[in-house]
């Protein structure tokens, strides 16, 4: 969807947490997300994305910040097991605000088209895919994308505090 005008939200489907549930994304509706697609053996540019995400949350007050959760959805859903994704969560430090979801292949296909994400599966098993961060509001409608391979994430912090007025 364009930025605003449709919520994610609206894609039905189960997906399998880090906690092994299986929660749809409308599970996130009610307070703002930041939201990227990953998969947790990228040694380069998921490492980074989680970090800027990392950053605009931190920016925020310690007040808002657990108003706001993290999304990180995987591309790679043979190898982002659950067990997988609590390492991973547990090795970028993130709390309990975090949500790892993995899906089916057509999940991953339908998401990344939502958000216009690009993304291709390369020998080896890795992946090539844009780097963007995505700010949802409550409804899950997509308020700002952040290129989260250039560091500028600042404007992010108070998009999100923004919408937690």
């Amino acid at each position: 969807p364009a930025s605003g005008s449709t919520s994610i939200y609206q894609l039905t489907g189960a997906r399998t947490d880090q906690h092994e549930k299986q929660p749809t994304l409308s599970n996130l509706r009610g307070r703002p997300q930041i939201v990227a697609m990953i998969f947790t053996h990228c040694t380069a540019v998921c490492p980074r994305m989680v970090d800027e995400m990392k950053t605009i949350r931190d920016a925020l007050p310690a007040s808002l910040r657990k108003k706001v959760g993290g999304v990180l959805v995987s591309f790679d859903p043979e190898r982002d097991t659950p067990a997988q994704m609590r390492l991973f969560a547990k090795q970028r430090q993130l709390d309990s605000q975090w949500e790892l979801l993995q899906g089916s292949a057509d999940q991953v296909r339908e998401l990344s088209m939502a958000l216009n994400v690009s993304y291709q599966k390369l020998s080896g098993g890795n992946f090539s895919h844009s780097g963007n961060i995505f700010i949802l509001d409550q409804a899950g409608n997509i308020v700002q994308a952040v290129d989260g391979l250039n560091g500028n994430v600042r404007n992010a912090e108070s998009v999100l505090s923004r919408l937690l007025r």
